[in-house]
């Protein structure tokens, strides 16, 4: 199976989290700390879309 076809597999916010760090790994980095604060962004920004019963 390929990772591409176990993203279709997933649902909701896990398809796109998945979805998205499979896209960070493509990222050309020139600047580390610059990468780190745009996946932590991102990783922010998908912790408070979620529900707070699944925290």
């Amino acid at each position: 199976m390929s990772f591409s076809e176990l993203i279709d597999k997933l649902e909701g916010e896990l398809k796109s989290f998945v979805a998205f760090v499979e896209d960070a790994s493509r990222w050309k980095t020139t600047d580390e700390g610059k990468c780190l604060e745009k996946f932590g962004a991102i990783v922010r920004q998908f912790y408070e879309k979620l529900p707070r019963k699944v925290l």
